[in-house]
């Protein structure tokens, strides 16, 4: 998931989330927050061509959310925890602000496929 931003509002959100919700979880899960683009950014100065990389044009947070079982199953309600994660992140914002298109490589239940989240026509690049 990406955002442009995250305001104050969204923020609040996603710290209630923490608070109420998350730290309650004993399982080991943890997010990834990256920060891509910018001026001085790499992937902009890239041919939009030359790789499967779709957003280009902003700079943009990526928020990679993880939870899991160290054994045993995952729990019925594992993906329900992860989608309240991203729920938090973008409920305050508005669809030009965010983008839910993960960069999975495998598939999960309840998950697009990997060639329905990447450039069209590029995800041959990824092999």
């Amino acid at each position: 998931m990406m955002t442009t931003e995250l305001p104050r509002n969204a923020m609040q959100a996603v710290c209630d989330y923490w608070t109420g919700t998350a730290r309650s979880v004993s399982r080991d899960w943890f997010i990834i927050i990256d920060m891509y683009g910018g001026k001085n950014g790499k992937i902009p100065s890239v041919a939009s061509n030359a790789m499967s990389y779709a957003y280009r044009d902003k700079f943009l947070y990526m928020y990679e959310l993880y939870d899991r079982v160290p054994s045993g199953s995952y729990p019925a309600n594992g993906l329900s925890f992860l989608n309240g994660w991203a729920d938090a992140f973008t409920k305050n914002l508005n669809e030009s602000q965010w983008v839910r298109r993960p960069y999975i490589t495998c598939r999960m239940e309840g998950m697009a496929q990997p060639a329905n989240n990447h450039k069209p026509g590029h995800v041959y690049q990824l092999c």
